[in-house]
Order: C-alpha cells, then structure tokens, then sequence
C-alpha cells in the first residue's frame, strides 16, 4: 500500500483526546483498511472559534503537544495539524472538502463524528455531505457516538464534570485522569508556617479548563517522581489577602525539596471539600491535616 491510494480521513479540533474521540480513530481505522487506504487524522493548531471569533477564549483540555501525542497514540496512519485561517473559515463545505481534504490531504473517503459539521454555509444534514462528497470523489460516511451512561462523550460535557469539580467522571470520559502542569513559583509562604509547605504553579498553558475550586488529592510528579499530594485550587479567603487571582498550590506528602523552577504535574483524582473561610489559621491548619489524612488514604 502506498500514499497515491489516498486517505480515509476525520476532521475535528479533538480536544483533550477523549474515550470518544479514540472511539473514532478506532473506526477510522478500520475503513481505512476495509478500503485499501491510509488513515489521516487532520486537526487544527488553534481552536477555529477563535479565528471566527476573536475575543473567544477556549477552555482547553489539553496542551498542543499533548493533543498530538495522544492522537499519533491512538496508532493512525498520520496526523495532520492545520493552521485554521480566515480564508478556510469563510470556505463551504465542498470547498473544504474539495480544495482542502481532496486536493491537498489526497482524502478519498471521510469519516464524520456524529455531531460533527463544518463549512461556511452551516449544513446540519449528513445527506447534503454525502451528496457533495459523491460529487467530488470523496466517500462520507458517519461514525456513531461513543457513549458512556447514556449520553455521548464529549470535550464540553468533560468541561462541565471539572467545572463541578468532578473530576473522578471527567477521567472516565477522557479515559485518564485529567492534569495540568507548570513551573513551581514562590508564593506567600503561609502554608509553610502553618506547617503544610505549597508548590504554587504557573501554569504552562493559561487557556486549560481549570476544575472547581476546593480541595483534591492528586499524584503530582516532579524530578521524574510522583508523590501524594493535596492539592487546593482557590483565592485563600482565611489568609485574608482580597486575592482576586485564582491560585493552584500542592502540598506534597512525605516530601521535602527545593523545587522551585522545576516543571510539576498535577493528576487530580478525588475532589475532597470546598474552600471556605475559616475563622482563623489555626482552624485552618486543624483542617489541613484532616484533609491530610483523606487525601493520604484516598491515594
């Protein structure tokens, strides 16, 4: 088999790589093969609402680099990232399909996810890209949707289990636990004298969906070690400071390093409490270390 067969391809911004997005690189696959052709993931580098709309600001699932590693993970043929300009955003459908995945990409047949539609001119009807695809050579056909407990799995209903907090949903839809990852800055040393030293995080990329605010138990992995660690995502109300930026500090268990400036992962597991004002540090510690002792034993 050579690349002038040509490709079976799907087209999506695929998103955090989620259990239904890896449902669809396995059917992928599979017409591929049942056609003689290659398969051909094609994504974009930026979210097209974006371009479309300029002062929309996505709330990503993944890092760049991680969407393209989970993507070549899933075992396809190629992976193809485009840039999404405003000249392919004023395109219709068959011109994308004819200029872009045809002309360009050698697609031969597409693969379209149940909800998925693209083009200028807003087509909602499978038929109308069935019927443009026999017109210029290109086979479409459509993919079910993956679904776990009912409803199909999907990047916005991940942002909404991590919105609630919910992050012990959001791994299963995603099928891994959801994680973020900075550089580890210096912060207002209150946890240290309180006798629970933090890892305050810059994150890498500012446009991830951050979860509910609260306390979690997380792996966090740092120096190529993973540790238990207790994890808060807030603005520190007890300590009084009127912060109006949002912070994501942990506290590493059984752990004693200067990491400062080192890289750290954090991989949430369990939501443990909400953040809330207490009426003074010493609550707060006593409070700690009971979450502690949950995140400990939730580990």
């Amino acid at each position: 088999m050579t690349e002038r067969n040509g490709y079976a391809v799907t087209v999506g911004f695929f998103d955090g790589v989620h259990t239904g997005h890896r449902f669809l690189a396995e059917h992928l696959k599979k017409v591929a093969a049942e056609r003689g052709l290659m398969s051909r993931i094609v994504t974009f580098e930026e979210h097209p609402r974006q371009v479309i709309q300029s002062d929309y600001r996505p709330m990503l699932l993944s890092e760049p680099q991680d969407k393209i590693r989970r993507l070549q993970e899933t075992g396809v043929d190629l992976c193809t990232q485009l840039h999404f300009t405003k000249e392919m955003a004023g395109m219709d459908a068959r011109s994308f399909m004819e200029h872009i995945l045809r002309d360009r990409l050698g697609a031969r047949c597409l693969l379209m996810g149940h909800d998925h539609r693209f083009g200028h001119d807003c087509i909602t009807d499978f038929g109308t890209y069935r019927k443009l695809g026999e017109q210029i050579g290109i086979e479409v056909v459509r993919s079910e949707a993956m679904k776990i407990g009912d409803l199909p799995v999907s990047s916005s209903r991940i942002r909404h289990c991590l919105a609630e907090g919910d992050v012990s949903s959001a791994a299963e839809l995603l099928g891994y636990p959801y994680a973020v990852t900075g550089t580890v800055i210096h912060g207002m040393q209150n946890g240290r004298r309180m006798g629970f030293p933090t890892a305050n995080l810059d994150l890498r990329c500012k446009l991830l969906q951050i979860p509910k605010g609260g306390v979690y138990a997380a792996w966090a992995t740092v120096q190529g070690e993973t540790f238990k660690s207790m994890l808060n995502i807030g603005f520190r109300p007890t300590i009084g400071d009127n912060s109006t930026t949002r912070t994501i500090e942990a506290h590493l268990l059984d752990f004693d390093r200067d990491i400062y400036g080192e890289e750290l992962t954090l991989r949430f597991v369990r939501f443990i409490r909400a953040e809330h004002r207490f009426d003074s540090l010493d609550s707060l510690a006593v409070q700690l270390q009971s979450d502690r002792m949950t995140v400990s034993n939730v580990l």
